[in-house]
């Protein structure tokens, strides 16, 4: 997979793992319009580079948020959904 034509481009597992470590690395507080994005983006990270650290960073943070005690805001309306259903199927949480 890593190093086919992803839209015109070449990537390079290193890039990729680069840009995932990066949003690991990220102070992701709750949802924010564009969370989205990445949160896709560390479940095909950790699929296309074999790495268990991208989902299970996904899987714990959405996990942290669904358990906990706050009331509900409005940007919780941009909560990554499908990202959301990726991990309910792939885990089996709900």
């Amino acid at each position: 997979m890593i190093g086919d034509r992803v839209e015109g481009r070449r990537y390079s597992r290193q890039l990729l793992s680069k840009a995932a470590d990066a949003l690991i690395a990220y102070p992701f507080t709750g949802w924010h319009y564009g969370d989205s994005v990445a949160f896709e983006g560390l479940l095909a990270a950790s699929e296309l580079l074999d790495d268990p650290r991208y989902f299970g960073f996904a899987h714990g943070f959405m996990r942290a948020w669904a358990a906990r005690g706050d009331e509900h805001r409005e940007l919780d309306n941009t909560a990554p959904g499908h990202a959301m259903c990726t991990l309910c199927e792939r885990t089996g949480d709900a």
